[in-house]
């Protein structure tokens, strides 16, 4: 995926309560949560989770605790390998071969969901 639309923004923050993964602070006004990579955009990342401004560059600099690591269901190893490159660095890697995930089975297929001009939503095959 491409980017991120607001309408998808919003039901992410809406399935996570409209607050902070990670700390819990409530986003308000609409406009304190970050839209923050699960596994950094350099490698290949495209799941975003709704994290403050603190959560989000403690997560993007490797400084989340244990028990903040359980909370996106990530193992310390796991967070590693996720963790934005360093400058100058490349991964031939993709995302899967990153976590260690198998690819998904032959009868799920990815989506795509788009709103019309008459305001409805209408959801496309990707392949």
């Amino acid at each position: 995926m491409a980017g991120l639309t607001k309408i998808e923004w919003e039901a992410i923050k809406r399935r996570h309560g409209n607050k902070c993964v990670l700390c819990g602070t409530p986003d308000k006004d609409g406009k304190l949560l970050e839209k923050a990579h699960l596994m950094a955009k350099s490698k290949g990342g495209s799941q975003y989770i709704p994290l403050c401004p603190n959560c989000h560059t403690k997560y993007d600099k490797g400084m989340l605790s244990s028990t903040q690591l359980k909370k996106l269901g990530l193992t310390p190893e796991m967070y590693k390998k996720v963790l934005p490159k360093k400058p100058g660095t490349t991964s031939k890697k993709s995302s899967q071969d990153l976590l260690g995930l198998k690819p998904l089975p032959k009868s799920i297929k990815p989506i795509r969901i788009k709103k019309s001009s008459d305001g409805k939503f209408k959801i496309e095959d990707l392949f």
